[in-house]
């Protein structure tokens, strides 16, 4: 499909914390279709800051209920966008958005009764709070558990309506922070999430004669992981774990074209079908497939350069690429031959991609 930024106007600003704002967009009623999200997912913004044209993906933290889609933005050290956001943004501001995306999402079902446990930490708890409220709001018989991890305090992004929700439905919304620098008068759990913070966590769910359908993971790459790991450990089944990596956007003049080798070099012919047409390219370094497009001057989908989102996901129609990372991919996306191609180099004479499978 076109790749199409919609144009929307920011309807609502507020700072969650001295370092994280929260920005919500109206959408007009002929955008609402295509706006449409389930919780977890993300939204893509692009926007030109100091003449340079810039777009990140940041998650949607509203709930599924709410009338303005909204997404956090954490400002970071150095940052170019999340910077200019925090310092910048105002209302009725407009930015170019496309419509929701992403494979880190929960399927609301009002008919069932789930039980489903979080862990976050750090900004991580963005997508959580937009599938936790989501499931409180709409399917009254199931259960939600968050274990939250900041360094202290004042970082504990959305303490106030987490501990709303809590109150609210207090039978069905288990809530637990942990904080790694509290300071002295704080009385709850101290440190870091752990094989045994989780298992303390989960003891809940034996009491349950409902198990569990999901368990979802968002934060640092090193927590998901040690998190991941440890819900092995306790005999969790894979297939029910499900994680959304936050890593630092990559900079801004990573997007330059690469030409520094990386071992043997592939003179490759790449057909790239795009929106119906066939877009030939001739790659004979390290360059990307998304940013062998950018130096024609043909704009592929893509947005956080990193490989943690899907946004530039494509089908691997013949021959063979590298990945550098593929954490935005499922297991069985890669085993049916899709690719992140903001990672992907060649490998072969020739390699055929496919953006309109996806």
């Amino acid at each position: 499909m076109p790749i199409q930024f919609h144009q929307l106007k920011v309807a609502t600003v507020r700072y969650e914390t001295d370092a994280a704002v929260q920005i919500g967009f109206n959408i007009p009623e002929t955008l609402k279709e295509k706006f449409h999200f389930s919780p977890g997912q993300y939204l893509t913004i692009n926007l030109t800051i100091d003449n340079k044209k810039v777009r990140r993906a940041y998650s949607i933290c509203s709930s599924t209920h709410e009338p303005i889609i909204s997404i956090l933005i954490k400002r970071v050290e150095g940052g170019l966008v999340s910077n200019y956001l925090n310092n910048e943004v105002k209302i009725g501001d407009t930015f170019g958005v496309l419509p929701p995306n992403g494979h880190f999402k929960l399927t609301l079902d009002t008919q069932e009764k789930h039980q489903y446990y979080f862990f976050g930490a750090g900004s991580g708890i963005t997508p959580l709070i937009s599938m936790i409220a989501s499931v409180l709001e709409s399917e009254p018989n199931s259960h939600c558990h968050l274990l939250y991890s900041s360094k202290d305090e004042d970082n504990i992004i959305y303490r106030k309506k987490l501990e709303r929700l809590h109150l609210v439905y207090k039978d069905r919304f288990d809530l637990a922070f942990i904080l790694s620098r509290p300071k002295e008068e704080w009385v709850g759990l101290v440190g870091r999430i752990n094989k045994d913070r989780i298992a303390g966590f989960l003891a809940k769910e034996k009491e349950s004669n409902h198990p569990a359908s999901g368990y979802f993971i968002c934060g640092p790459g090193a927590m998901i992981e040690s998190t991941y790991d440890s819900l092995i450990d306790l005999s969790i089944d894979k297939e029910l774990i499900h994680r959304e990596y936050f890593s630092a956007p990559v900079a801004d003049d990573a997007i330059a074209d690469s030409s520094v080798p990386d071992g043997e070099k592939i003179d490759a012919k790449v057909k790239v079908i795009l929106e119906g047409k066939e877009i030939d390219l001739h790659i004979n370094n390290n360059t990307n497939i998304v940013q062998a497009l950018l130096n024609e001057n043909v704009e592929p989908p893509y947005s956080c350069l990193s490989g943690t989102c899907s946004t530039c996901m494509a089908k691997l129609e013949k021959g063979e690429v590298r990945m550098d990372v593929s954490i935005g991919l499922e297991e069985d996306e890669k085993e049916n031959g899709f690719i992140l191609t903001c990672q992907s180099h060649p490998l072969t004479e020739e390699v055929t991609i496919n953006f309109d499978k996806v």
